[in-house]
C-alpha cells in the first residue's frame, strides 16, 4: 500500500513511520519542513508531485487542504479527512452546532446578537457563565458581570454569539462535569465499530506556566450500540454520507441535566416524568487532540495498513476493526525549553529559535511504547532531536491508572537527558469515569 500524509506540521509523521515498519511505501507532503524525520520519511515538494507518485490512500491530519483533497478525489484516490466539510467544521464553530442541532444532538444554549446593547439587556439578571464567540475568537467569563465588561470593551461590529458555558462555581448552570471526548471514524458505509471514549490531560508544570498545553489522552473503546454513542455519533451517519465526508469526528461533551422525559410507572400504576443526564456536545471537530494518534496506533490489534485497507474498502455497514479492549494512556515526552515553545504569543521565528536550544543527544531508533516526534536520522545508527517534543509514550492496562503507570515505566527507560513528562493523574478523572458508568454511558471496566 502506498500512503501519503498531507499536513501543515510534522506532528503526526509517526503514522507513516508505523507503515514503514510494516513494509509499506509512504510519502509526506508538509507545509513545514523543520528537518524532522530527515533520513527516515521521503517528502514531496508539491501536490502534483505527490499525485504523480500514485498513492493508494491519502491521510489529512488537519484543515486547510480542501482543494488538495478534491484534486486527489478527482483522480480516484481514497482520502481520510480533508475536503470542504473538514475545513468548515474546523473554522466555523456555529456551523458545527447547526449540524448537531439538525441531528437533534444536545448542544449548549446559544443566542445570536447584532448589537452590544441587545446582548447587555439579555445578560441582565442572568446567573450563568457565558462564552462570547465571533469567527475564531472566543472568550469565556465565570459570571455575567465580567461578560458585560468584556462586551463593552470589545464593541464587536456585526453578528456575534453568546453561548452558555461551564463553570464549577455556578450551581445554576446545567452544564456539569465531566469533560470528555467521543471519537468515531466514518467511512462510505457509516460509523466504524468501535468508537472511542477519551479524556485529555493538560499542562505539564504547575498552572502550565500560564501556557495551556495538552499532554496526551486516556482512551478506551466504546461499542457503537452503547447509550453514549447512540446519543452523540450515531445520529451523524446520514449527514456524513450526504456531505461525502470520510474521516474522524471528535465530539467534546459534558454531562448536563437537560430534561429528558422518560415515563416511569409508580406502584399505583400512575405515570411520572423522570429526568436523566445527557451528553451535551460543546465541541465538534475533525482534528484530534495531541496524543490521540499515538494511543490509537498502540491500541490497534491489527497492522495499521490492514486497518486503512478495511476503512477504504468496507464490506459491511459499521465496518468493524480490532482494538485493545482496556485502557490506553498517552503522554508527551519533551525536553526544555518546552512548554515555553507552545506559548501562543510567540511568533513562528521565535518558536523555531527556541527549538534550536534543545539538548544534544543520541538515542536508539526503536524504543518500546514510544512514537517519535521531533527526531531525525543523521545516518549514524542513532536518532537525534530536532525539537523539544521527543514523542508520545503510550501505556496499556486493565485500568486507567495501570496504563498511566505503564507510561511511567516507558519514560523511565528512555535514555534521553533532561526528559520530562506529566505522569500524575488528573484527580477529577476517576470521579468522571465512575459517574459515566453509573449512568450507563460507559462499560464498567475501571477498577
Amino acid at each position: 500500500m502506498k500512503v501519503l500524509l498531507v499536513s501543515k506540521t510534522e506532528d503526526h509523521i509517526c503514522l507513516l513511520h508505523e507503515l514503514e515498519k510494516e513494509g509499506q511505501e509512504t510519502l509526506l507532503l508538509s507545509v513545514e519542513d523543520t528537518g524532522a524525520w530527515k533520513g527516515m520519511i521521503p517528502r514531496a515538494e508539491t501536490p502534483q508531485q505527490a499525485l504523480e507518485w500514485g498513492p493508494d490512500l491519502v491521510l489529512f491530519d488537519g484543515p486547510g487542504f480542501a482543494r488538495v483533497a478534491e484534486k486527489f478525489e478527482d483522480a480516484g484516490v481514497q482520502t481520510v479527512g480533508g475536503g470542504k466539510f473538514h475545513d468548515r467544521i474546523c473554522s466555523d464553530y456555529m456551523f458545527g452546532l447547526e449540524v448537531l442541532d439538525v441531528n437533534k444532538i444536545p448542544t449548549p444554549e446559544v443566542h445570536k446578537f447584532s448589537s452590544v446593547p441587545d446582548a447587555l439587556d439579555f445578560l441582565v439578571g442572568k446567573d450563568r457563565p457565558w462564552t462570547y464567540r465571533r469567527g475564531k475568537k472566543h472568550h469565556t467569563t465565570t459570571n455575567p458581570h465580567d461578560m458585560l465588561v468584556f462586551l463593552d470593551l470589545e464593541s464587536p461590529s456585526g453578528d456575534f454569539y453568546l453561548q452558555e458555558a461551564y463553570s464549577p462555581g455556578v450551581s445554576g448552570s446545567y452544564l456539569q462535569r465531566p469533560d470528555f471526548w467521543v471519537a468515531g471514524l466514518f467511512n462510505s458505509r457509516g460509523l466504524m465499530s468501535p468508537a472511542l471514549y477519551m479524556q485529555g490531560d493538560h499542562n505539564l508544570l504547575p498552572d502550565g506556566m500560564g501556557i495551556s498545553t495538552c499532554e496526551g489522552v486516556s482512551m478506551c473503546k466504546v461499542g457503537i450500540d452503547t447509550r453514549l454513542v447512540e446519543s452523540t455519533l450515531k445520529p451523524l451517519e446520514l449527514t456524513m454520507k450526504s456531505m461525502g465526508y470520510c474521516g474522524w469526528v471528535f465530539l467534546g461533551c459534558i454531562m448536563g441535566d437537560k430534561e429528558v422525559i422518560r415515563p416511569s410507572r409508580r406502584k399505583d400504576s400512575s405515570l411520572v416524568d423522570c429526568y436523566s443526564p445527557v451528553p451535551v456536545v460543546t465541541e465538534f471537530t475533525t482534528t484530534p487532540p495531541p496524543g490521540f494518534w499515538a494511543a490509537f496506533l498502540r491500541g490497534l490489534k491489527q497492522p495499521f495498513h490492514l486497518f486503512l485497507d478495511r476503512f477504504a474498502s468496507p464490506r459491511s455497514r459499521n465496518t468493524p476493526f480490532e482494538f485493545w479492549d482496556r485502557w490506553l494512556c498517552s503522554r508527551r515526552v519533551t525536553v526544555p525549553p518546552y512548554p515555553v515553545t507552545e506559548a501562543s504569543w510567540l511568533k513562528p521565528e521565535s518558536r523555531f529559535m527556541l527549538s534550536d536550544l534543545v539538548p544534544e543527544c543520541k538515542f536508539r531508533k526503536e524504543e518500546w511504547g514510544i512514537y517519535w516526534g521531533n527526531v531525525e536520522d543523521p545516518g549514524s545508527g542513532f536518532l537525534e532531536l530536532t525539537g523539544p517534543t521527543v514523542g508520545f509514550a503510550v501505556g496499556r492496562g486493565d485500568t486507567q491508572l495501570e496504563a498511566l503507570r505503564d507510561v511511567g515505566s516507558i519514560v523511565y527507560n528512555i535514555n534521553i537527558p533532561h526528559k520530562q513528562a506529566k505522569l500524575d493523574r488528573d484527580p477529577v478523572c476517576e470521579y468522571d469515569i465512575h459517574m459515566l458508568q453509573s449512568w450507563g454511558f460507559l462499560p464498567d471496566k475501571e477498577g
